[in-house]
Formats: structure tokens, sequence, C-alpha cells
């Protein structure tokens, strides 16, 4: 019986020696996980700026209606309408004849009178005659002369050119007609100077102070970006609710003629602000309040902080009012499976730029 004991304490003792050192040839250590996160470097709005595309037509800077300034028969229309005229292209004439004879009228009644002043001005100096005959004379002179150079606008008024170079848009009159002063003959359309019209809805109108510099694309020049130049917005709105904007285009040597549809680009600038952008998918909510992961570079680990949002942009951005600070580090992504001081690495991803602030 003492055997039986004996033979069963020295198994014990085996079993449990060997139970010992197969613990001690095999450890299991608990190893933490350090999870890689992505991250976005904090910035601010100051600087930043989005895209607004709007649609124009082109039209003419400026139509002209010409007139004669005097009263007269056509006898050469020398346009049509549709046709380029040149600056300085004769457009129309009238009759010149009756002012040819009022030109030697007046030619004659000049000449008199200075003949009759020069005399008289001789006699006044030898105190020949009075001071109010040399006077009267003198102002006969000046008459003449007035009624000559009158006469002589009258001639040249008898044809008209064009002040500019563009297109006759329209025609008011026929040869051989009888015209009166001031009475128009042909619109004239200025293409030296296009510009591009816009219409802006009220949401637009109240941003226009943001509208820094203004490109044009046209479906007949693909890739070709045009120079715009803001001449006015205006401040009523017309008829349709709308409210104009006269964008000035340089043709840059193309064919841009009116009547062509332009898309239209502007940047909106925002004001300067303290406020920090930070995209939408950083920031989680807990117990009514809202969060985002700050990323401790000394610690390599991440410690939540609460933040004050303001608003969302169109580009998936929250401003951030208080909470952050520009050049803070936070996680951009998974923020709801991560805990107070967990270890964590920042992702590395080779890129040719840091596009958005993405790390």
């Amino acid at each position: 019986m003492r055997k039986i004991t004996k033979t069963r304490m020295l198994i014990l003792v085996v079993l449990v020696t060997a139970s010992l050192f197969g613990c001690k040839n095999s450890p299991k250590e608990h190893v933490a996980i350090v999870q890689p996160v992505k991250v976005f470097r904090v910035g601010n709005n100051n600087g930043s700026s989005s895209v607004k595309v709007f649609t124009g037509l082109v039209k003419e800077s400026r139509e002209v209606k010409i007139a004669f300034q005097i009263a007269g028969p056509l006898v050469n229309l020398n346009v049509d309408q549709g046709k380029f005229v040149k600056k300085g292209e004769l457009i129309a004439a009238i009759n010149e004849r009756d002012y040819l004879v009022q030109l030697e009228a007046a030619n004659a009644q000049f000449e008199n009178a200075k003949l009759q002043a020069e005399r008289y001005t001789a006699l006044y100096e030898k105190k020949s005659t009075s001071k109010s005959v040399y006077d009267q004379i003198q102002a006969g002179f000046k008459l003449a002369k007035a009624q000559k150079e009158a006469a002589e606008n009258a001639l040249k008024d008898t044809k008209i050119y064009a002040p500019f170079s563009g297109y006759v848009q329209a025609m008011y009159a026929e040869n051989y007609e009888k015209v009166g002063a001031g009475q128009p003959i042909v619109s004239l359309l200025d293409l030296n100077n296009l510009e591009i019209a816009v219409s802006l809805s009220e949401n637009d109108f109240l941003q226009y102070k943001t509208f820094s510099g203004f490109t044009g694309r046209f479906e007949s020049f693909p890739g070709v970006d045009f120079n715009l130049k803001l001449i006015e917005i205006e401040q009523k709105p017309n008829g349709d609710n709308f409210f104009r904007m006269r964008l000035k285009v340089d043709r840059q040597g193309f064919q841009v003629v009116p009547g062509m549809v332009a898309s239209i680009k502007t940047n909106l600038e925002t004001t300067k602000s303290s406020m920090c952008k930070v995209p939408v998918e950083s920031v989680f909510n807990k117990k009514g309040k809202s969060y985002v992961w700050i990323y401790d570079e000394a610690n390599k680990c991440v410690k939540g902080k609460t933040v004050s949002l303001k608003d969302f942009d169109s580009k998936g951005m929250i401003n951030i009012e208080s909470g952050v600070e520009i050049g803070d580090i936070i996680v951009s992504a998974g923020v709801h499976s991560l805990i107070e001081g967990q270890k964590v690495k920042m992702l590395s991803k080779k890129a040719n730029s840091n596009i958005g602030g993405q790390l």
C-alpha cells in the first residue's frame, strides 16, 4: 500500500515538473496592435476660394444709330444691311448742291466784310472814324466769318463716314429719300470691343463682391481661355428678376462674334477669419458633443478634443470655430474605432502633392 502511494506521488511530481518546463519553453506574450490612421493637417480658409460657373451671351459693346446733322435728299447710300464697314468709310451722302451755293454766298460776304474791317481799322488808327463805327464794322466781319465756317461745316455734313469699324445692323432710309436732320440712316454695331452679358440670380448677386478674376470658353475654340474684364454689375434686377453682369472679352485674334455662348468661370474669394477647416469624416459625436482625435506626435497616440462647429461648405469640409488650431494633425477617417490614448501610426502614402492637406 505504501509502495502504491509512493508511486502516485512520483508520477504527480513528474507531471508538475513537465508542465512547468512546458510553460517556460512556450511563453505567450501580449503584443499591442498599433493601428494605422489617415490624418489631416488643419488649415484655415484664409486665401481659399471656390469656383463659380455662369453662362453668358456675346454682345456688341455698343450700337450706334448714324444720322445727318442737316436735311436733304439721299444720293449715295453706300451700305447694305449686314455689311462690314471700316472706320472712315463712306456710309451715305446727301445732295450738296444747295450747300455749295450757301458756301459761295458766305465766302462773298466774308471777303466783303474782311475788306471793310481792314479799311476801317486803318481809318480808326488815323482817328478818321469814330469808335462806334469801327466796332460795328468789326462785329460785321466776325459775323461773316462765323457764317462762312457754318457753311463749310454744312457742306462737310453732307457726307457721313463710319466712326468705327463694325457691321450695319439695320437700315432706316432708302436711297433718294429726303431725310431730316437727326433722322437715323443706319445702325452700326461696334465689334472692336465685344462684351459678354451674364444674368445673375439674387444669390449670385449677393456674392459678387467675392468674384475674383474671370475667364471664358467657347465651344468653337476648345481649350482656349479668354481673358475677361468686369465692366459693371447692374444694381437693379431686370423684368425677370436677374441682375445683369457685363464683361469685356479679349478676342485674342479669334473670330468671336455676337450671339456666341460662353462659359464663364470666376473664383469666389472667402473672407478671412480665424475659423479652421476639417473634413466631415474627422468629426464624431459623443454624449451630445462634437470631437476630433488629435494626433500626438511625441507619444504616437490620439487624444480626443471637443470642437465647436460653425457650418459646412460645398467641398465636404466643416468650419470649426474653436477646439483645434492651425497646424494640428487630426485623424480624418475611421474615428469611431479609436479610443482615448490609443497608439496609432500615420498612413504614409507616396504622392506628388499633398492635395487638400491630406498627409
